[in-house]
């Protein structure tokens, strides 16, 4: 399931549509909701993201999703001071 998602990046997070998909795949998120979970992710708010973290596994639990996964995910997924990647969209295009 990831994996169509993340093949362009090698399997890293790295533009905030990747973050959209994710949710909605993965959890059933509506993309209204997962767009609140970008923002959190976005402004690095622990306690959104806390609270994000426990709707995104009980959507993978519903979903029956093996519970590894969602968890990597989630632990993957958050700020970290040294890095800002989730922040970045797409490059400016060329034209």
């Amino acid at each position: 399931m990831l994996h169509e998602i993340l093949s362009g990046t090698y399997g890293v997070i790295v533009y905030q549509e990747q973050v959209l998909k994710i949710a909605n795949q993965l959890a059933g998120y509506s993309l209204g909701k997962a767009d609140i979970l970008r923002k959190a992710m976005g402004k690095k708010d622990a306690n959104l993201m806390a609270e994000q973290k426990k709707a995104f596994l009980e959507g993978t639990a519903k979903r029956k999703i093996e519970p590894k996964s969602p968890r990597k995910f989630s632990t993957r997924s958050r700020p970290s001071p040294a890095t800002d990647s989730i922040r970045r969209t797409r490059p400016a295009m060329p034209w």
